[in-house]
């Protein structure tokens, strides 16, 4: 696998795309101004968002929402394969409206879910 950092726009949609391929470092506790929808394909990480860590595995979803701090680590030596889309928050309230029929934006559970 090689290391590979792909960062895709597209202007139509509004959204941007980015692809870790084989990637193998950690991310510092940072925030964004937009949504994050994250999905690992491969590897293992500690996620930690708003003081609650997760166990973060091959299948797993994500969403961060705007403003939320958040850091993420390495726990094995298999490198990660994450992609992510990044909307902002008008973009979002927009394809929550046409697909929901509501003005509710999405926000991220920090309860129970935690493995």
């Amino acid at each position: 696998m090689r290391n590979e950092r792909k960062i895709i726009q597209d202007s139509t949609l509004g959204v941007e795309a980015l692809l870790f391929n084989g990637i193998q470092q950690e991310f510092p506790n940072h925030w964004h101004e937009y949504y994050v929808i994250g999905l690992m394909e491969a590897g293992t990480r500690q996620f930690t968002c708003q003081n609650t860590c997760y166990i973060v595995e091959a299948g797993d979803l994500i969403l961060i929402p705007p403003k939320a701090a958040h850091r993420c680590q390495q726990l094995t030596e298999e490198k990660q394969v994450y992609r992510n889309i990044h909307l902002t928050p008008e973009n979002m309230a927009v394809q929550v409206q046409k697909i929901f029929n509501t003005q509710l934006r999405p926000t991220f559970l920090n309860r129970s879910f935690a493995k």
